[in-house]
């Protein structure tokens, strides 16, 4: 995690940069004071909490233009309130209320009080709105008119009040992929491109699917038939959750069975065979083998070599690379 801290605007802007985007910051009277912890969660999805005395940000184009970054931001006000200007509208956030803003495109923010806020950080293309979609998302009120905010908002606090995202991959990922898929459901519903009550309770049945799997992994009986049971749902319910996602339930639970498996290799001594209980396999045979499948060496290779696993095992599960490498055509 990257903490910073600043006394005056001038090392707001510091901080910012590191930790964000360039910006131009303005105290609003008086001494400046103010702090930004960074948790990158995958390669897709960052999560700020920021926290300020009064003051006036901008992103001018020459930042623009000095600045590789290309990703859209969700504020979230946990306390205080602000105001954000952008495609030529303006949006007032109070608390418990969020807003979206384009850092390829120039916008002001105005804090005229203390802030607490929570930022998300999410890669544009994982939108998949075109441009006048994503301009109509942007600096647009998200509060209890959009049906996902509900869920993403309690997202958001039951994570900061249990300090996550933690040490533990796998929880990391849940909190990435769940926050991601929340922002980009809210993103396109704004957008008028999907998204109404019926996604909402889509959206959080893929969450309760995700922490069930996460939790029962050790689990060797864990399939599509378990999760419909537990959720109460049909199978073929399970199987639409995760395919609109792109992925299938077999490849994510596999994928999370290796995932695990490779933190277990490289940051503990437990035995090859209590990892492969731990992660599921009934067989340690059947477990070296999919390793091999999916890491292309043995779990004892690999554990020597300490390396990470390869980038498409570190990204969020659905993505054609790991679809691929998990083999998502064949039987969990």
């Amino acid at each position: 995690m990257l903490e910073l801290t600043a006394n005056s605007p001038d090392e707001w802007e510091e901080a910012s940069k590191r930790a964000v985007v360039s910006l131009r910051a303005d105290a609003l009277g008086g001494d400046f004071r103010g702090s930004l912890a960074r948790e990158d969660l995958s390669g897709a999805f960052a999560l700020v909490r920021a926290r300020s005395s009064p003051h006036r940000l901008s992103r001018t184009a020459p930042l623009i233009d000095g600045s590789a970054d290309s990703g859209i931001l969700l504020q979230f006000n946990l306390a205080g309130t602000s105001s954000a200007q952008q495609h030529g509208r303006s949006v007032a956030v109070a608390a418990g209320e969020a807003t979206m803003y384009d850092t390829r495109q120039p916008y002001e923010l105005a804090f005229p009080e203390a802030i607490d806020s929570v930022l998300v950080q999410i890669q544009r293309d994982h939108l998949a709105l075109s441009e006048r979609g994503l301009s109509s998302a942007m600096t647009t009120p998200i509060d209890h008119r959009v049906p996902q905010w509900a869920l993403m908002r309690e997202y958001l606090q039951v994570g900061l009040r249990y300090s996550l995202p933690s040490e533990d991959g796998t929880v990391r990922t849940l909190v990435a992929d769940t926050l991601g898929q929340l922002a980009i459901s809210i993103a396109r519903t704004i957008a008028g491109q999907g998204g109404d009550g019926d996604s909402a309770r889509s959206v959080a049945l893929f969450a309760d699917l995700r922490r069930t799997v996460i939790r029962e992994l050790p689990n060797p009986d864990l399939s599509v038939g378990f999760l419909a049971t537990v959720h109460s749902v049909s199978v073929r319910t399970v199987h639409s959750a995760f395919t609109t996602r792109g992925t299938t339930p077999a490849a994510f639970i596999r994928a999370m069975r290796i995932r695990r498996a490779c933190g277990l290799l490289r940051g503990t001594d437990i035995s090859i065979v209590d990892i492969s209980a731990a992660c599921g396999f009934a067989e340690t045979s059947t477990f070296v083998r999919a390793f091999r499948r999916a890491i292309a060496t043995t779990p004892s290779v690999y554990r020597r070599s300490r390396e990470a696993p390869p980038r498409e095992l570190q990204e969020s599960p659905g993505l054609g690379a790991l679809n691929a490498s998990m083999g998502q055509n064949e039987p969990p």
